[in-house]
C-alpha cells in the first residue's frame, strides 16, 4: 500500500490549531444556546400544558459525523417509548442548516391525528415528510410543502408510515433567529394541532 503524501495546504491546515479550537467554541456556544431554548420552550410548555405531559427532562446530544459534518440535537419536549413517540427536534447541522421537528407516533399520532387532518392547512407552509424513516434528517424531496398535499394524500401518508415529522428548514446565516425562528414554529404547531 502507497503512502499518500500531504499537500502543502493539507500541512499548512494541519499546522493551524485556530480552526479546530474556533469550531470547538462555537460547538460550545450552541451547545449553551440549545440549553436557553430549552428553557424557553419548558416555560411555554408550563404556560400551556400539551396532552397533560409530565415535562420531561430533555435532551441535547452532538457529534461529529453527520454525513461528515459535526451537529447539534435539541429534543425538547420529548418523549421517547418503544412504539409511541412525541418529539419537538432542534437539529443544527454544521455547514448545511437548522431545522425543528415535530415526530408523533403510536399513541400520540392517535391523539392528534384527527386535528391534524382537520387543520394542517393552518400550517401549509411548513415541510411535511413523506419517506418511510422518521429519522432523516437531510431535507430533500421526500420533504413537501403541506400546501401540496390535500387531505386523502395526507391520510394515506399517516397510515401508511404510521408516524407523521413535520418540518421547518432555517438557513444556518439565520442562526442568530435560532430562539425566535424555533419558538414560532413550536407555538405554530400548538397552537393549530397540539391544543
Amino acid at each position: 500500500m502507497e503512502v499518500k503524501r500531504f499537500s502543502s495546504d493539507d500541512i499548512d491546515f494541519i499546522s493551524k490549531s485556530e480552526y479546530i479550537l474556533r469550531k470547538n467554541e462555537l460547538v460550545k456556544q450552541l451547545f449553551k444556546n440549545l440549553s436557553f431554548l430549552r428553557e424557553c420552550l419548558e416555560t411555554d410548555l408550563k404556560q400551556n400544558p400539551i396532552h397533560n405531559f409530565k415535562i420531561p427532562a430533555g435532551k441535547i446530544s452532538k457529534g461529529e459525523n453527520f454525513h461528515g459534518l459535526p451537529y447539534l440535537v435539541l429534543d425538547f419536549p420529548s418523549i421517547f417509548k418503544k412504539e409511541n413517540i412525541f418529539a419537538f427536534r432542534t437539529i443544527v447541522w454544521w455547514g448545511n442548516f437548522y431545522s425543528n421537528n415535530l415526530i408523533l407516533k403510536g399513541k400520540y399520532l392517535s391523539h392528534f391525528k384527527g386535528k391534524i387532518l382537520v387543520d394542517y392547512t393552518k400550517i401549509k407552509n411548513e415541510l411535511f415528510y413523506v419517506g418511510k424513516n422518521p429519522w432523516q434528517h437531510e431535507i430533500d424531496q421526500s420533504y413537501v410543502k403541506i400546501s401540496n398535499l390535500d387531505h386523502e394524500n395526507l391520510k394515506e401518508q399517516i397510515t401508511q408510515n404510521k408516524f407523521v415529522k413535520i418540518c421547518r428548514r432555517h438557513e444556518i446565516k439565520d442562526l442568530n433567529k435560532l430562539k425566535s425562528n424555533t419558538l414560532d414554529f413550536y407555538q405554530t404547531l400548538r397552537i393549530n394541532l397540539l391544543d
